[in-house]
């Protein structure tokens, strides 16, 4: 069994498609598996949303098994792992989509069952897919349905459903994993591409489309405007008048990418995340005009003395080129 801090989430991920894989390191810096979870937005209904791809052996022989959770809860899914592997508490903030934010808050954990050809392994459909000669196309029409089911690396082309034998899907995870491995070594985002392409090409594969992130930079936080007024009002079914203000500040933080295309050619692309924090302000006041600023002396409306703050996501800019 796995004790305190045997293993850790890997500070980059890759992407392929819908999917972004966050790799698992033991201590010895080598990857044991990775965690694949769907983008928000790109999974519908029943779909599989996080699936564990374990490695089994070692080298380019490794051979990898997948495994999903039934809830599709990815912060669930993110628990699990770390219970499972005794991931260290501080890594689980390097999964995307702030995934581990909400899992350092959740004890709830959940063993993953077995999955094959991109369903679960005791789906009733594994009979037809053993049949049928083209599985990958039959699993995407299930995940267009929104299917309890899941094609990894969807939108790239590829026509296997990872993990599988053939179709360089094996393949594709270990020279994965030895770029992974670079860049947690090195921190060279160049590197660990160049290590992706020189193994693919050395396994006699193409290079699968590939993009792989540095983990964002910390928030800078930006400075705060001036109070603005916005306007002075009767409080419905109330002899109450109230003043309302706002204010806001911009926040950003950055990534750096690095793409692999299909004819092994690489491109570095940074980008910054921006967030908009909004403070508005609600005040009693009396007949007279409103002040300049918020001054919630006579009293306030809502909680939190009068102040609600809202955060809006502008975004990640600019586009890359292969976006």
């Amino acid at each position: 069994m796995a004790s305190a801090a045997d293993h850790r989430f890997g500070s980059g991920h890759f992407s392929r498609g819908r999917w972004t894989y966050t790799p698992v390191f033991d201590t010895s810096n080598t990857v044991v598996g990775f965690l694949a979870l769907a983008k928000p937005g790109t999974t519908v209904g029943e779909n599989i949303n996080a699936v564990w791809l374990e490695r089994q052996g070692s080298g380019a022989g490794s051979t990898w098994s997948s495994a999903g959770w039934y809830l599709g809860d990815q912060a669930l899914a993110a628990r699990s792992v770390a219970t499972a592997l005794s991931v260290s508490e501080e890594s689980l903030t390097n999964l995307p989509f702030d995934i581990g934010d909400q899992a350092l808050g959740s004890l709830e954990s959940e063993a993953p069952a077995p999955m094959a050809r991109g369903l679960f392994a005791d789906d009733p459909l594994q009979s037809l897919l053993e049949s049928t000669p083209a599985p990958g196309e039959a699993v995407e029409e299930l995940v267009s349905a929104g299917y309890a089911a899941a094609r990894l690396g969807d939108g790239g082309g590829e026509g296997e459903v990872p993990p599988e034998e053939g179709g360089c899907d094996w393949e594709y995870l270990y020279s994965s994993a030895i770029a992974s491995q670079t860049f947690e070594t090195t921190g060279d985002l160049q590197e660990a591409a160049d290590d992706y392409i020189a193994q693919m090409t050395a396994l006699g594969c193409p290079c699968l489309p590939w993009v792989f992130s540095t983990p964002p930079t910390p928030w800078v936080i930006g400075t705060t405007s001036n109070w603005t007024f916005l306007r002075r009002g009767q409080l419905a079914a109330s002899s109450a008048i109230a003043c309302w203000y706002t204010r806001f500040r911009l926040d950003q933080r950055s990534v750096t990418r690095v793409a692999v295309d299909w004819t092994c050619t690489t491109t570095l692309c940074t980008q910054t995340q921006t967030r908009k924090v909004t403070e508005e302000a609600y005040c009693l006041a009396t007949e007279d005009t409103c002040p300049p600023t918020p001054d919630c002396s006579l009293g306030a409306i809502g909680t939190n003395a009068g102040a609600i703050v809202t955060t809006q996501d502008l975004g990640w800019l600019p586009l890359c080129p292969w976006e």
